[in-house]
């Protein structure tokens, strides 16, 4: 597997197959397991082969079995681990958001507005072997199979797979009432903001202004104020907390530092204001996180 896959800013708008998707097989066998926490603009999709494990996303532990699917959705923070000796064999299925879509700014919004705007709990992105149909089983392992194989023009079939799986998984979001795909805004020229999101990421850790951003983006301030919220929905400085508290998520499940010390490396200079944002985008203080993902584990 290539490590990019992996990285948080690997998307760079890309369409080259290559670098817009990928399957693999993998588990415990293969000493691939702790996965530690991560995130990425990726949709992921894993369905288990073999036995049993366990998946950590958003602070939601799930014990995953044989014949069941996970969906992992772009910016969710998430790791995997083993059970003591149990057997785990799972394939993966990672892509670009923007295969999916006519329209990139659709894209766009699912990376990086949806996961603020219309956050879906991890127990809704989890199909167990009763909910999960014959058809998108069989959509998951011919992907599979082609992605493997190559023939000559599977990138058109694939992408039929894909969507199939995909549609089926919205469809269950719309009746649990999430609504990822409504977008009254779509005519918007999206790409001062694009600049935007791409130096926010940069330098999420600094003292970072909106001012700064807009001569970045060779634009005046007020009208980068105006075209962020218009695009987004938010506030910039609603999402730069929000990039900020997205890495500290990580960050506190992948180290031993302290939450100050946490706070600090993604731009709080304040301890107490950072407990306040964890908890109004998490629900939970970053000791109560710790405490609720520990008690699954």
């Amino acid at each position: 597997m290539n490590s990019f896959f992996e990285d948080s800013k690997s998307i760079k708008y890309s369409s080259d197959m290559k670098h817009s998707f990928y399957c693999f097989y993998d588990g415990t066998s293969n000493d691939a397991l702790p996965i530690d926490a991560h995130w990425h603009y990726y949709i992921e999709i894993i369905y288990v082969i073999k036995g049993k494990g366990r998946i950590i996303s958003n602070g939601y532990s799930i014990t995953v079995s044989k014949g069941e699917m996970f969906y992992i959705l772009p910016r969710d923070v998430h790791s995997m681990i083993g059970i003591e000796d149990e057997v785990f064999e799972y394939a993966v299925i990672k892509f670009d958001p923007a295969l999916l879509f006519d329209s990139s700014f659709d894209a766009f919004l699912l990376k990086n507005m949806t996961p603020i705007l219309t956050p879906v709990p991890p127990q809704y992105k989890y199909f167990n072997q009763r909910e999960l149909s014959a058809e998108s089983k069989k959509d998951y392992l011919e992907i599979m199979d082609l992605f493997l194989s190559k023939p000559y023009g599977y990138e058109l079939l694939l992408k039929s797979h894909l969507l199939g799986l995909v549609f089926r998984f919205f469809s269950k979001l719309e009746h649990q009432g999430f609504h990822l795909l409504n977008n009254p805004i779509n005519d918007v020229d999206i790409s001062p903001i694009l600049q935007a999101f791409e130096y926010i990421h940069d330098h999420y850790a600094t003292q970072l202004t909106a001012k700064e951003i807009a001569q970045h983006c060779h634009i005046s301030y007020s009208y980068f104020s105006r075209l962020f919220k218009k695009v987004s929905g938010i506030s910039f400085s609603k999402y730069l907390n929000f990039v900020r508290i997205t890495e500290a998520e990580k960050l506190l499940l992948s180290q031993q530092n302290s939450i100050t010390d946490i706070g600090y490396t993604v731009g709080f200079n304040d301890t107490s204001y950072f407990i306040k944002q964890f908890k109004s985008f998490k629900q939970l203080t970053p000791k109560e996180y710790l405490i609720t993902v520990s008690h699954h584990l």
